[in-house]
């Protein structure tokens, strides 16, 4: 059937009015009789405001929009695997809070000149969110970005988090743990940023590893001065470990809680069979936490203590010096079992 189109020109205004008023009576009238399907195509020059629903129904036809189509509620395309729907002149709803861009294909949501595949954009801090449901649609975790320090542009601290958020065992979403970017210092051409990982415990969440500007590594610290930082109250430290159970543990680090000191243990725990100790005076302990010299060696108080040194060949001796405060060398060692003491004989 041929496209129909309707025109009328009255050279009054007054009719031109009377005109326009009789044709919008008998087109709503046609409406609220019940007519249900218009059998020809309509042109309209103009725009089409429906205060109600408009619906697109056809098992194979493709429906084009050249000149765009903009929606201030709730849209849906439902088609078929014959049927389209295409906006020659992209998309948009609601004054650009939701745009499809007709050349480059992009989406964004809350600008109308997206710039990337999805660009979102908004003043809110929270600026999208990823969430899976249940089965009763209630979420189950949600993974969003977030803004920080969202009152200014390039300010020192201000960057972005990625939150993951999980529901707890009453059901409740709660952030189990967060990536922060920020900056540091942002002045332009000289900017520094760091990195954070936030954790979960005893129900509050903090931050656990941080990497600053400097590729330095804090656990437990925000200021690494080094290229990795461990700080604890308690014990600093690092472990190894070669199999399960209790088997092939050591340990090393600063044990906060015994004055401070350095230890190597063979277990899991500083404190717990410690092995090796420096004390805060600088007294190294071999076999004993306690040392009372500068070199303290103990097998403990009920067995005897040795130590031994070997000469790598049978022609080599072991040789020790004793120096006096001007420099000066005593020196003794062993042949077979006799000792023998010579000045500055070990050179």
């Amino acid at each position: 059937m041929p496209r129909q189109s309707f025109s009328a020109k009255i050279a009054n205004s007054k009719y031109n009015l009377i005109f326009a008023l009789i044709l919008g009576v008998a087109v709503a009238i046609a409406v609220s009789v019940g007519a249900t399907s218009i059998g020809t195509n309509v042109d309209v020059t103009g725009n089409v405001t429906v205060a109600g629903n408009i619906a697109v129904n056809s098992s194979s036809a493709t429906s084009t929009f050249a000149g765009g189509v903009s929606f201030a509620k709730d849209f849906a395309l439902t088609n078929t695997a014959t049927s389209s729907v295409t906006m020659a002149n992209g998309l948009n709803f609601d004054n650009n809070t939701f745009v499809i861009d007709p050349n480059s294909g992009y989406v964004g949501v809350g600008t109308s000149s997206p710039a990337y595949k999805l660009d979102v954009n908004g003043s809110s801090s929270l600026a999208s969110r990823f969430m899976r449901t249940s089965s009763n649609d209630s979420p189950v975790n949600i993974i969003s970005l977030q803004a920080l320090n969202s009152t200014g542009v390039g300010v020192t601290g201000s960057g972005a988090s990625l939150q993951y958020q999980i529901q707890n065992s009453v059901g409740n979403l709660t952030e189990a743990a967060i990536i922060r970017a920020l900056w540091e210092d942002a002045t332009s051409s000289s900017e520094d940023s760091s990195i954070s990982f936030w954790t979960r415990l005893n129900g509050t969440v903090a931050e656990k590893v941080r990497i600053n500007n400097s590729g330095n590594i804090g656990i437990g610290t925000t200021t690494p001065n080094n290229k990795i930082d461990i700080y604890s109250t308690t014990k600093s430290a690092i472990g190894f470990s070669g199999a399960s159970g209790d088997t092939y543990k050591w340990t090393m680090g600063m044990d906060v809680s015994n004055r401070g000191r350095f230890s190597i243990a063979s277990s899991t725990a500083l404190g717990t069979t410690d092995r090796f100790v420096i004390d805060g005076n600088g007294n190294i302990g071999i076999g004993t936490t306690s040392p009372a010299s500068i070199l303290h060696v103990s097998s403990g108080a009920t067995a005897t203590t040795t130590v031994e040194f070997g000469a790598q060949s049978i022609n080599a001796r072991t040789c020790f010096n004793v120096r006096d405060a001007l420099g000066a060398a005593t020196s003794f060692y062993f042949v077979g079992t006799t000792m023998i003491i010579e000045a500055n004989y070990c050179r």
